[in-house]
């Protein structure tokens, strides 16, 4: 349905094109789900070179990483007035063995859901230290009614709600990519909507002393 909805388009504008129907808009009609196509096969290429590559294994700190992700969204956040709210609950610095590409991608997907998704212009993340293990939290408002679906939101294509912006459009397959990264690294890993608001969480376990 993906590929078939846009390719459908392209041929019907295309014909319209052909037949002297066009209004002057059906090219740029054209150029647009042309390039739906190329984000969703990138997309699909990036899920299945994380699903076979060997992950690369070192020592990160995942406050440092995640807050440099973050700054990447400076301009995205500035342009749509959305507030970060962040609680690190004084946690300075979070040690963790993992492949940095990746979970740089987990970060980037859920911050960039969260600013497509969310109702009002605000984004709560927190990091907490619940003994054995780190919690990371990122949660935004929402008007999900299904919570039945919240089950599927994992699932490639899957998309449960439509953006609070037009300009800002997805393939269906961040959360998927996410999902696989996590499985990857064995990290247990959920999603809730609480009060109003869907939050995302993610366990890192301490290391065994």
């Amino acid at each position: 349905h993906e590929l078939k909805t846009p390719l459908a388009l392209i041929k019907a504008y295309s014909a319209g094109i052909k037949d002297g129907m066009d209004d002057g808009t059906y090219a740029d009609t054209i150029i647009k789900q042309t390039d739906q196509i190329n984000r969703l096969i990138d997309k699909l290429l990036e899920l299945s070179r994380i699903e076979r590559d060997l992950l690369k294994i070192e020592r990160l700190d995942l406050i440092q990483i995640f807050n440099q992700c973050l700054e990447n969204f400076e301009i995205e956040l500035n342009q749509n007035k959305i507030d970060i709210y962040k609680d690190f609950n004084g946690i300075q610095q979070i040690y963790f063995e993992a492949d940095r590409d990746q979970i740089e991608k987990v970060f980037n997907n859920l911050i960039s859901n969260a600013i497509k998704y969310t109702v009002i212009p605000e984004i709560q993340i927190q990091f907490k230290d619940n003994l054995e293990e780190f919690e990371f939290i990122i949660e935004n408002e929402t008007n999900l009614k299904n919570l039945s679906q919240i089950k599927k939101i994992w699932e490639p294509f899957f998309v449960m709600e439509p953006s609070r912006n037009k300009h800002l459009t997805g393939t269906g397959l961040g959360l998927a990519i996410v999902k696989s990264i996590l499985t990857r690294h064995q990290l247990n890993h959920e999603v809730k909507v609480i009060d109003g608001k869907i939050q995302f969480q993610i366990h890192f376990s301490k290391p065994l002393l």
